[in-house]
């Protein structure tokens, strides 16, 4: 059990980390739709949907959303026991 919450806190840790890295996002979207998208291996969430999942984690997760418009890019590992988020500001798809 501990290796699990250890392995959660680092994938947390690091997808944090890796949403910090990312500059010039654009404003929040004004009617609550997402700015950007997720890479393939990601899938769009809700703040938050995700802080539902990890609670204890609110205030890092809230951070994580860089453009402000409430949504994040989630990967979970292969067990579904621990997952990575960053912002989503990969440009959306032309409709």
């Amino acid at each position: 059990m501990t290796n699990r919450y250890t392995g959660r806190l680092l994938s947390l840790a690091l997808g944090t980390a890796s949403s910090f890295a990312v500059l010039g996002m654009p404003t929040a979207a004004a009617e609550g739709k997402p700015e950007g998208g997720c890479s393939p291996e990601f899938q769009l969430m809700t703040e938050r949907r995700l802080i539902r999942l990890a609670p204890a984690f609110e205030e890092p997760i809230r951070k994580a959303d860089r453009n402000e418009d409430d949504y994040l890019c989630v990967k979970f590992d292969k067990k579904g026991n621990a997952f990575t988020y960053t912002d989503n500001n990969r440009p959306l798809a032309s409709q």
